[in-house]
Formats: structure tokens, sequence, C-alpha cells
């Protein structure tokens, strides 16, 4: 896409933007989206950290979800996708949810369905370790051609409750430059009047604003807490 091809609401909406955008701001946001992932925080467990802050992040306080996945990981040092089942079965599985997922049986079922998934991901695919098999599945939806649609993705599709929200995090988390189409997100497109059908029509949309701006679709995210 080429500036002038863009809408002209979204070249507005992008000016204004660019306006507010200060030089600490964005070089806070940059080093906020340059250290999205989880592996240098926790290095042994961080597939299963990974899914445990999607699936903790909606509804929840940041600050509660940070706590949890500490602690989580102080206890489960060395948990992964393959032995999940076994670590719920014997804590047991309703102490588990009510510890872990503030009794969320829905979050749990994601996390519990995607752990599943992206480990026989790994096995039919022959990949090395469990992140590696997770940024494997994620790296086809680098760049601005598409974003994976719960419904149609051959790994998420069936999983009830996962949303588009829910998988542009995980990518997010797995290290593709996007970002997440949440209420904050929703928010500030409404308030500059950047008209969206839908959470991947917003998704596409913030790709936009993020090219005109000349800057990363994740930095944009992170411009915005």
């Amino acid at each position: 896409m080429s500036p002038e091809d863009a809408n002209p609401v979204i070249i507005e909406a992008s000016e204004l933007i660019r306006v507010k955008m200060n030089k600490t701001v964005l070089e806070i946001a940059t080093e906020n989206a340059d250290d999205y992932m989880w592996n240098d925080d926790y290095p042994n467990n961080t597939a299963m950290i990974t899914l445990l802050d999607v699936a903790l992040v909606k509804g929840n306080r940041w600050d509660i979800v940070i706590h949890t996945l500490e602690k989580f990981s102080e206890s489960h040092r060395d948990i992964s996708l393959a032995s999940f089942p076994e670590v719920v079965k014997v804590t047991p599985k309703r102490r588990f949810i009510e510890t872990w997922f503030f009794q969320d049986l829905k979050r749990f079922t994601i996390v519990e369905r995607l752990a599943a998934r992206f480990v026989k991901y790994q096995e039919d695919n022959m990949i090395g370790t469990e992140l590696e098999a997770m940024q494997d599945w994620a790296k086809v939806y680098m760049g601005t051609d598409g974003w994976p649609d719960p419904k149609s993705d051959e790994l998420l599709s069936g999983i009830s409750g996962l949303d588009v929200v829910d998988t542009q995090y995980l990518l997010m988390r797995l290290g593709i430059r996007t970002l997440k189409p949440d209420n904050r997100l929703r928010s500030v497109f409404r308030n500059l009047e950047i008209p969206f059908d839908d959470d991947i029509d917003l998704v596409k949309k913030g790709h936009e604003v993020a090219y005109l701006l000349g800057i990363d679709p994740l930095v944009l995210d992170q411009l915005f807490w």
C-alpha cells in the first residue's frame, strides 16, 4: 500500500497521532514492543507462560496478570505444554483452575486445547521445541497479508471462546509485529473517527495507520497504553 492509496480518514487520523507522538513516548513504546516475548523472563517455561498470559489478560488488570504469571512460574518452573495435562491432574484440576485461572473454566479450556494442538503441531512437523513450534505456526501471519481467524485457522478452529483479540495477542507474544483489537484500541480508533467493521478490520486499519506513521504496528499498539 502506498500513501496515495490510503483512506483520507485514516491519513487525517494518522496525522493527529503524529502531532501528539513525541520522541519520549515513541522510545518507550518501541522499547516495550522490542521486549514483548516472554523467553527472557521465563526461559524454562516460555510456551506455557505465553498461553497462560493469553488466558488471563482478558478481563483482568495487568498487575494481577503479571503477579499470577510470576507465581505460576515459581511453582511450575519446568512445566511444558506436553506435561500440562499431568500437572493439572495431580493438583487436582478444580484447585488448579481456581488458583491459576480465577475459577474461569472457559479460559482454562482454551489453554488446555491450545496446548494439546501445539504439541501435536510440534510432533507432526518435527520441530525442536514447543516455543519454536508455536513461532512456526505464527510466522504464517507475519506481515500484513492475513490474520488468524479462529473460525478458519486449522490449529485454532473449534476452540470455543477463542476470538480475534486472543489470537492477535498470541501472535504478539510469539514475535509477530501486529496489534490487539481490544477495547483500548477500539476506543482510540472511534475517537479518531476511523471506521471499522469488526476486529479483523480494526487490525487491518491499525496496520495502515502504522504504515503511514512509519512505525511498527506493535509499536503503535504500545503507544496507546
